[in-house]
């Protein structure tokens, strides 16, 4: 069986990924052809104007959705999640192998092909996957490197002939930003933007905390501060290529705390009945739709503060855990939590215990809500019940 990979950060995906995906299919015939965005790509900085896993993978589902031998593969993600690491592609390859064998065919960008000598395990691609590149014109940089790979690592690479679209991602974000449509977006992408107030200005983390402070009596701005402060920590060790990301969700998971009732009914997406039977938990909706309309890449994190949900992605465990484990929290579970934390943290040998600390804190966090809401003969968000469920399994 024939296997394609077409992978990329796909921020925004555009005409150009389109018309090289099917030359790419042209070229070599596959069964089947994985688009995989990446989660956090190693061969580039993260961009100032970014959308989050999610919002990539919907659009990409919206552009190529009509495309017949298309798999969209979220293995990126999950594998981060697992291990913590950028995304290789050698990681990503050999984890699609064990799964799918077949012969794989890998497309690579004209830049991306030019460096692919200095990838990790480079030698181990080569041997495991055709490597499929675009030859615009000829290209004597393209046709200069395709020999030093097959003659220096003994490569096998297919050139393609096709129409290239010569603009940046980078050139479509700034426009975006501008409030300026782009040719090179599909209509249905284009419109998921907008409604999702992907790729606008934000602001500074100075300007954040200002608008965050206008919002909230002086206690809980600074409770607001120290969940800040305790999002750091914890993400400096689980994840610290987006710590300065998570702490922007942090400053923001209790915007909207003290509006009225019915002003989080206008600003949240749909409320459920047992939404409105959980009103101490209804700033998370309404904060993440704040979040969101503010242009804020990791607006869901916000959503599942609260009340937690099954199987939390490892930013949303972050910030839920690091609301109830912040300094300023002097409760004996809260004191005792964040020590437990801190301490397991600090002695983990690699990521794997410290997502399981992690983890295990959650699962306390829950226990302890719980307890206290049945105690208090309150209401508990079924959320909340399928999250502890879960984590305990």
């Amino acid at each position: 069986m024939k296997i394609g990979i077409f992978g990329g950060s796909f921020n925004p995906i555009h005409a150009g990924h389109k018309n090289a995906l099917e030359a790419f299919v042209s070229a070599v015939s596959p069964d089947s052809v994985f688009v995989i965005p990446s989660f956090f790509p190693p061969h580039k900085e993260m961009p100032s104007l970014w959308a989050d896993f999610e919002d990539r993978m919907n659009m990409v589902k919206i552009a190529l959705g009509n495309q017949p031998k298309v798999i969209f593969s979220e293995i990126e993600k999950e594998l981060f999640e697992k291990s913590g690491e950028k995304s290789y592609t050698k990681i990503t390859l050999e984890s699609l192998k064990k799964s799918y064998p077949g012969d794989y065919y890998l497309y690579v960008g004209t830049d991306m092909f030019l460096t692919l000598h200095q990838w990790r395990e480079a030698k181990w691609i080569f041997d495991n996957a055709v490597i499929a590149v675009m030859d615009r014109y000829e290209n004597s940089d393209i046709i200069a490197q395709k020999e030093y790979l097959e003659n220096t690592f003994g490569a096998r690479i297919i050139l393609i002939s096709g129409k290239t679209v010569e603009i940046s991602s980078t050139e479509i974000r700034d426009s975006l930003k501008n409030n300026t449509s782009s040719r090179l977006l599909d209509t249905g992408v284009y419109d998921y933007i907008k409604e999702n107030s992907l790729y606008t200005e934000r602001k500074s983390m100075t300007e954040l905390r200002e608008y965050v402070k206008g919002m909230l009596p002086e206690k809980r701005f600074s409770h607001t501060l120290a969940v800040e402060k305790e999002t750091l920590y914890i993400a400096s060790h689980l994840c610290p290529e987006f710590a300065g990301e998570l702490c922007r969700a942090a400053l923001l998971h209790d915007v909207t705390k003290y509006l009225p009732p019915d002003e989080h009914a206008k600003i949240a997406d749909a409320l459920t009945e047992n939404d409105i039977k959980s009103p101490d938990t209804l700033h998370a909706n309404s904060g993440a739709v704040v979040a969101r309309k503010m242009g804020e890449p990791m607006w869901r994190t916000v959503a599942s503060h609260t009340t937690g949900k099954a199987d939390m992605s490892l930013f949303e465990m972050i910030l839920f855990t690091a609301d109830y484990t912040e300094e300023t929290r002097t409760h004996d579970t809260c004191k005792k939590e964040r020590a437990f934390l801190h301490d397991a943290i600090e002695n983990a040998r690699s990521f794997a215990e410290k997502r399981r600390a992690l983890e295990e804190a959650v699962k306390h966090i829950l226990e302890n809500t719980v307890s206290y809401l049945k105690e208090k003969n309150t209401f508990i968000h079924p959320r909340t019940l399928d999250a502890l469920d879960f984590y305990r399994r």
